[in-house]
This record gives structure tokens, C-alpha cells and sequence, in this order.
């Protein structure tokens, strides 16, 4: 609570137990009135001499406001029964574990997988005989004015469980999982593609360090930071993560760890 006159001011503020201290009261005016104010109560002023015939002890009345007629109206909102939508056109085949991004009014994506269960290689190339890669895609998108899904003419790299992110014009891919040349063992992609959309192309990056499956990445600023994923599964069945953050820094091409 707050104590003070309109001549010497400040006089004291009261402790957490309502107790005050008005110091020099020989030095004010016999006729000057003290004023005792908190939020939410209502400003008690009193003169000195009344001060003093009740000892100093004084009290604050809540300060309730009574305001003016409230009218509550409810009324139901106008929602729509039916959402609108577009129905876009449906993929060839079914296709799991891909980049993809909105890149100039298309859905774009980038690698996958259309194999079913655990793709192993041996197993993909029992059931695709020589084209053991066809199970993995490289590039398609869907040009949402036309609703229809085309292929790329660009030569992305077969793989899966990979990441697409966007940045300056460019396309990055990177991560993700492909198969060895002699179809029998999956191996982790090292490569980062970028390509230039204005450019029409395509460039390789073998340098890329952090070499998992479905792992988290993400852009910051100039940026490209990947972390953690699967990096290997041991004959037993056993898998082994990354517990690894890496960054590469797209203006400079340099990786960091």
C-alpha cells in the first residue's frame, strides 16, 4: 500500500504485514491530508488529526465496479457441410520412403521405393531378374493446373528413404539407400544431387559424410543439417543409428560435423 500527500509526496509503503513508518510528521502541516492507496481497493484519505485519533490504523475497501448491462446472444455457427477439395490424380504405382517438395505449382518427388515389405536386394532381384533397380524410382511430378503425373528427363539416382529440400533455384537430394552394381547388398548413397531447376541439370557431390536412412534434416539460413538415421543392419538383424549431426554450409559446398 502506498502512503503519501499531495506536499511532501512519498511518505512510506507498507510491508507484506500492512505495516508503515511515516517519518519527519513534526515537519508537515497540521491541516495536510494523508492519502492511502493499492490497485483494486478505493483511495482512503484521511487528515492528520483524524490520523492520529485512530492511531494510524487504517483500512481499504475493494473498489467494485459495477458495470452496465451485458446481453449474451449464442448463436450457431454457419459451418460448411462439405469441405471442397481437388482430387488429385493417383501415382502409377504405390510408392513409400521419398523426397518431395511444392516447387512451382508442382508436386515433385524424388527416389522412393514400390517394393513391398523388407525390399532386400536378394529378394529384388529374384523378383525383377535383372532390372533389380527398378524397384527404386529416380524422379516424377504432378503439375497441379494439368492434375497428371509425368517422369523426369533428368537422370536423378535410384534410391529411397532419401531427403529433398529446396534452396536459391536449386533442388538438393541427398541421403537414402540404393543398391550395389551386382544387385546384392544395400548400400547407404553418399552422393548429393543438386539440380539446377533454371539450368535444367544436374550435379554430384560425392563428399557427403553422413550416409543414413531416415534421418532428420533440415535448412537454416545458408544451411543444410542433417542428424541421426540408420547407417547400418547387421547380419543378425541388429540395427545400428547415427548419433551424428552434420551440416553443409550450400553457399561454400563445405560439410561440417
Amino acid at each position: 500500500m502506498n502512503v503519501y500527500s499531495n506536499i511532501k509526496g512519498t511518505l512510506a509503503v507498507t510491508n507484506s504485514l500492512g505495516e508503515y513508518t511515516i517519518r519527519n510528521m513534526s515537519g508537515m502541516d497540521s491541516n495536510d491530508t494523508v492519502y492511502f492507496s493499492y490497485i483494486g481497493y478505493i483511495t482512503n484519505k484521511i487528515p492528520i488529526p483524524e490520523l492520529k485519533k485512530i492511531k494510524y490504523v487504517v483500512s481499504l475497501y475493494e473498489d467494485i465496479q459495477h458495470l452496465k448491462e451485458i446481453v449474451i446472444v449464442s448463436e450457431k455457427p454457419q459451418l460448411q457441410r462439405e469441405i471442397k477439395f481437388k482430387q488429385l490424380a493417383s501415382l502409377k504405382e504405390g510408392l513409400y520412403s521419398f523426397g518431395s517438395a511444392l516447387i512451382g505449382g508442382k508436386i515433385c518427388i524424388i527416389g522412393g521405393d514400390t517394393s513391398f515389405g523388407e525390399d532386400r536386394a536378394l529378394k529384388s532381384l529374384n523378383e525383377y531378374g535383372d532390372d533389380f533397380m527398378k524397384h527404386l524410382k529416380p524422379s516424377i511430378s504432378c503439375d497441379l493446373k494439368l492434375n497428371k503425373w509425368v517422369n523426369s528427363k533428368l537422370k536423378f539416382e535410384k534410391r529411397a528413404y532419401n531427403s529433398l529440400h529446396r534452396f536459391q533455384g536449386k533442388i538438393y537430394v541427398l541421403g537414402g539407400k540404393s543398391l550395389s552394381k551386382n544387385g546384392l547388398t544395400e548400400c547407404p548413397d553418399d552422393k548429393l544431387e543438386i539440380c539446377d531447376i533454371s539450368k535444367n541439370c544436374i550435379l554430384f557431390d560425392h563428399n557427403n559424410p553422413h550416409q543414413a536412412i531416415n534421418f532428420a534434416s533440415l535448412l537454416y539460413h545458408d544451411n543444410l543439417i542433417v542428424m541421426g538415421g540408420l547407417v547400418k543392419m547387421k547380419a543378425n538383424g541388429e540395427k545400428e543409428y547415427s548419433n551424428k549431426v552434420h551440416s553443409c554450409n550450400l553457399k561454400t559446398g563445405c560439410w561440417y560435423e
